[in-house]
């Protein structure tokens, strides 16, 4: 009787040690002598392969790693066992007049394939759960400010927890400083080609918004979770966006100002309410016409009931069918249990068919870019949509976990997913006494500051590239990286997840310290 449970022990054992374990970097340093960089990294292997190890550099605030690194050396290549203190020595002078920051990548591949279907069944409804509950309450920028800036906290912790290199984009509405939250794998390969997967993160005042739209930001963590420890061939943004509420103002800031000018859109992934599901006839709802539109679509809904029972992938019929059809085949094949029902938007979607165009994917639709709205069906299906009765016991965390699942299988497919560790980031450049002509004059109140701090930066000439604020510890880690808006002139900056210390403010060629307080 005692042979079963070890026999069990033994199987799984083998089965663990038959997978393949991911390469880790750890422990990344930077220390800079003139215009000598030096890298120092830890490298890790479970099963002490040799590892390949490659090192890129680019401008900050560019999509592109498009400096010539040719002449860098060390641990770099092929073969590179694991072991601690690895070292990549690179001279940047030909940009040390130029820039004060850049952006540097490093990649440990073991060039071993990643089983897809063994991703996606990591994914943990209990942890969406968890999330909803979290997120679940008003989060409005009056009605709910303070759970309203506990849900931004809690997108950017996870999105920091996973080693993603984040910012924020701001601007201004009304009163009230919008913010775009931004987390991203940079990719290994076409890194200006980026597929994004997110939601908006507010809501209406009168409603706790668990399905509208805790629901899509749980499954965005999830698809994070699943996805974080891989690198890609295409660059993986993961968003959160403020203001689709009050009409897609943080999607439509996005889209208009939040591209880097050398960046191209491969897709994005909107998850707009995905926890509402019924299995009973008739409790899916269709707009006035769509039997004519969609006379097949119309046929296999009669033929079910009308169960509200599948989830609605929407692309539109210029640039998102072949995205459509990349999210349904990955549902098939690696989520078979999830009933999925896509359909195209017209050309003409904004006078045919406006429904379709109601969440944060339709600014990317606006712009020529691809994207998908992935949905419950909102209103057509969920009756409690915009009311305090939209709660996370109402939800289906199976139905939930299963979108999740889909989603992150399209992105592994469509960004290329490696089975690599990528460490990225930003790094600030000393600055020479020739070199130091601010390019702005900016000002900076009150100093020292508190919760929050005004930022004027008024004759700053036309800039190609975003403009980029941030501020650095005494340790010389960035602490904070906001992308300010191209239209706007100053802003109001909120400082509420800035520990108390002295930090250099930097933007552009300007800076200054600035004291922190509490």
């Amino acid at each position: 009787m005692r042979t079963l449970p070890l026999l069990f022990l033994l199987l799984l054992q083998t089965t663990l040690s038959a997978q393949n374990q991911l390469p880790v970097l750890s422990n990344v340093q930077i220390s800079i002598n003139g215009t000598l960089l030096t890298l120092t990294y830890d490298l890790a292997d479970a099963e002490n392969d040799p590892v390949t190890i490659s090192f890129r550099a680019g401008a900050a605030g560019s999509a592109s790693f498009s400096f010539d690194t040719g002449n860098a050396a060390g641990d770099l290549g092929t073969g590179i066992l694991p072991g601690n203190g690895k070292q990549v020595q690179w001279d940047y002078s030909a940009w040390a007049s130029s820039l004060p920051a850049i952006r540097l990548m490093l990649v440990a591949d073991d060039l071993q394939p990643v089983d897809i279907h063994a991703l996606v069944d990591l994914a943990d409804s209990t942890r969406l759960l968890s999330d909803l509950q979290q997120l679940q309450g008003v989060r409005h920028r009056t009605a709910g400010a303070a759970h309203l800036a506990e849900t931004k906290d809690l997108i950017m912790s996870n999105f920091e927890e996973h080693g993603l290199e984040v910012w924020e984009q701001a601007f201004p509405y009304g009163n009230y400083t919008g913010t775009n939250l931004l987390g991203q794998k940079a990719g290994m390969a076409t890194e200006d080609s980026t597929i994004l997967v997110g939601a908006h993160f507010d809501s209406v005042s009168g409603s706790p918004g668990a399905d509208d739209n805790a629901s899509g930001v749980a499954g965005t963590l999830e698809v994070l979770r699943l996805l974080s420890a891989y690198s890609f061939e295409k660059t993986v943004r993961f968003v959160g966006f403020d203001l689709e509420e009050v009409g897609l103002k943080g999607s439509q800031r996005y889209v208009q100002e939040g591209l880097l000018p050398d960046e191209t859109v491969a897709g994005y992934l909107n998850l707009e309410m995905i926890g509402y599901y019924r299995e009973a006839p008739f409790s899916q709802q269709l707009p006035a016409g769509f039997n004519l539109l969609y006379p097949e679509l119309y046929n296999e809904l009669v033929a079910e009931q009308f169960k509200g029972d599948f989830a609605i992938n929407i692309g539109e019929a210029v640039k998102s069918v072949p995205l459509m059809n990349s999210f349904e085949n990955a549902a098939a094949t690696y989520v078979p249990e999830l009933k999925v029902k896509s359909l195209a938007a017209p050309a003409a979607w904004q006078t045919l068919t406006p429904d379709l165009g109601r969440s944060d994917h339709s600014p990317f639709w606006v712009a020529g870019w691809p994207a998908l709205m992935i949905s419950d069906g909102a209103d057509m299906r969920n009756p409690l949509y915009h009311t305090p009765a939209d709660t996370a016991g109402t939800l289906n965390y199976t139905f939930m976990t299963n979108i999740a699942k889909s989603a992150a299988a399209t992105i592994a497919t469509l960004a290329g997913v490696r089975h690599a560790d990528t460490w990225c980031e930003v790094v600030e450049l000393p600055t020479t006494a020739g070199e130091n002509v601010p390019a702005c004059q900016v000002q900076l109140s009150p100093n020292p500051a508190s919760n929050s701090l005004r930022l004027d930066w008024s004759d700053c000439p036309a800039a190609s590239a975003p403009l980029f604020f941030s501020l650095t510890d005494m340790q010389g880690r960035q602490v904070l990286r906001k992308q300010l808006p191209a239209t706007e002139r100053s802003l109001q900056l909120g400082l509420e997840r800035v520990a108390p210390g002295t930090y250099l403010a930097r933007l552009g060629n300007w800076q200054q310290q600035v004291l922190v307080t509490r």
